[in-house]
């Protein structure tokens, strides 16, 4: 799978995924997000822009797996944001988990 497959599969698991016991969830999210990690490590050296973003967005997204908030998603996905500001919804999120 590609990493963009792989961070539409983590939100749709997000989105519609509701087991009886929570810590499910938490436990599916983290094997989806140690794909993502092993499938972005290809960008990590790249020095485009674009890919950058894309690395930062992974990051963050692997980070951010629970309803808590994570200050280390938000730096990671602040700083993809500075890259690429397509991906503002994502730190959006991870600070409203903040309030």
């Amino acid at each position: 799978m590609s990493v963009v497959e792989l961070l539409l599969e983590m939100d749709r698991c997000i989105d519609t995924f509701f087991p009886v016991d929570p810590q499910e969830k938490i436990e599916v999210l983290r094997q989806k997000a140690d794909a993502l990690l092993e499938a972005c490590r290809h960008l990590q050296g790249d020095s485009s822009i674009n890919s950058r973003a894309l690395y930062q967005l992974c990051l963050g997204r692997a980070a951010d797996i629970s309803d808590v908030y994570n200050p280390i998603a938000e730096v990671h996905l602040t700083k993809a944001v500075k890259l690429n500001p397509d991906s503002y919804i994502c730190v959006c999120l991870c600070v409203c988990e903040n309030m």
